[in-house]
Order: C-alpha cells, then structure tokens, then sequence
C-alpha cells in the first residue's frame, strides 16, 4: 500500500475504533488535540535505502501544526532540522548513502484505556522492514498502575514484528514517580538499548519557554506562547537525544 494512502487509513481506523469521545486523560495531564492522536508521518521515501528507521513517539518526537504549534516536527525544536529524528537522520547519512524513515505520531498509546485497542492499528507500518526503531513514550501516561506491563507488552509487540531491527527506548523527559524505573526494566528483561536522559532533563537550559523562538512551516518565525508547549525539549535537549541514540547505534 502506498504510505499515503496508508497514513489516512491508519488514522481513520484508530479514530472508528476508540472515538475520539472515549479517549479521556487527567485534568493535569497535557494532550494533544485528539485529531492528531494517531497519525502515520512519512517524510522521506527512498527506494531501495540503505538503512531503514522508525520513530515511535509522542509530541517530542512529532506534532503536526495546529493553533498553538507551527511546525511539523518535534515540538519546541526551532526547526524540523533541529528534532532528534531529522538529526538522527541526519547522522545516519553519514554512514548510509540512503535512509529511509516513517514516524508514528502515537501519543494516543499513553493514555491506559485504549493501549491494547491501538496495538493492531500499527500492524501496517510494521509490516515494513526497519533497521532501527526508536520507541519515545510515557511522558503523557499520568496513570501508571499498569504502565510497566502495557509498555513490555508495547515492546514486544514492536520487537515480534521487526524481530532484525535494534530497539531503542528513551526514557522520560518530564518526571514521574517510577515511570524512568519501570522502562529501565523493560529495556533490561526485552535487551533493548535504554537512552536515559534524567541528567539533563531537571536543568532549565535543556527545556524551551515561553517566548521562545521556532520557525514554522510557513517559514516564519514563531514565538512560544503556550505553556505546555513550553515545557518541551529545546534544541540542546533534541541534539543530547541524538548523541546518545547514535552512539548507541554504532
């Protein structure tokens, strides 16, 4: 199926399962617009490609434009260059002649009520073979009673169905209580490669704020005046994600 034509199918499908009225989160929580909840984002279709690279994550690893976000990338990055996917990307063209990527918008998964409905509905993209897939998750998952056991079941599923592709887990880039231990034990009991990033993410130089400054798609520049938006990585934090996911790579 043409990734196009997949991307819309997939995004409906999950929408005709769930509906967008039963997918709920705390009053604390931030979410994004639930129109955007799932979504299969391919940016750069190379045939016959060297090395092959799927992003699986949350608003840090891809958001679309709406009315408090310009750009179509990584939220808070001052560019689409400036994410940690485009600068992975990046980095393994250095390497490889020619890459491949597919990004899943998947923020939907962290909320508890639909993670096992949402698990078939990326069966499509996995059907493609990966090199690399890069699972950034949990960061809007306030509920955690079954979080460790929903995010092995998430792994395993990921790794049953690209049983040749290394697995890389970020950890948290906002703070809760045990979600950074529980993924650490899942990293270990599933062996896959763990990105930890809770020395960098308590220091405000590694986050935006408001009145920050990022480009759009439009081309023009923005200034940050939402506050969850705000509380996302900086270009410092996109690029120390990078680092360490292609040192771990190599």
């Amino acid at each position: 199926m043409n990734k196009k034509v997949m991307r819309a199918v997939m995004a409906l499908a999950i929408l005709a399962t769930v509906g967008t009225t039963s997918i709920k989160a705390d009053a604390s929580t931030y979410v994004p617009n639930e129109a955007y909840d799932f979504f299969l984002y391919q940016e750069n279709e190379v045939e016959n490609a060297d090395y092959s690279a799927l992003f699986i994550g949350n608003s840090i690893t891809w958001h679309p434009v709406c009315d408090y976000w310009w750009g179509s990338w990584g939220m808070a990055a001052s560019t689409a260059e400036n994410d940690y996917v485009h600068k992975v990307v990046a980095g393994l063209k250095e390497t490889y002649n020619a890459v491949d990527y597919d990004i899943i918008s998947y923020s939907v998964w962290e909320r508890k009520n639909v993670r096992g409905i949402a698990l078939p509905k990326i069966d499509g993209i996995l059907e493609n073979d990966y090199d690399l897939v890069v699972i950034q998750l949990g960061e809007n998952a306030k509920s955690t009673a079954t979080f460790e056991a929903d995010y092995e079941q998430l792994v395993q599923y990921v790794k049953a169905k690209q049983p040749n592709a290394k697995i890389v887990l970020v950890g948290d880039f906002w703070v809760y209580p045990g979600r950074d231990a529980m993924k650490i034990n899942v990293a270990t009991r599933q062996n896959c490669t763990y990105i930890d990033i809770s020395d960098i993410r308590t220091n405000k130089k590694y986050q935006s704020f408001v009145g920050d400054k990022v480009y759009g798609d439009d081309g023009k520049l923005h200034k940050i005046d939402f506050p969850p938006v705000a509380i996302h990585p900086n270009d410092l934090t996109y690029q120390c994600i990078t680092d360490r996911i292609l040192e771990s790579i190599k």
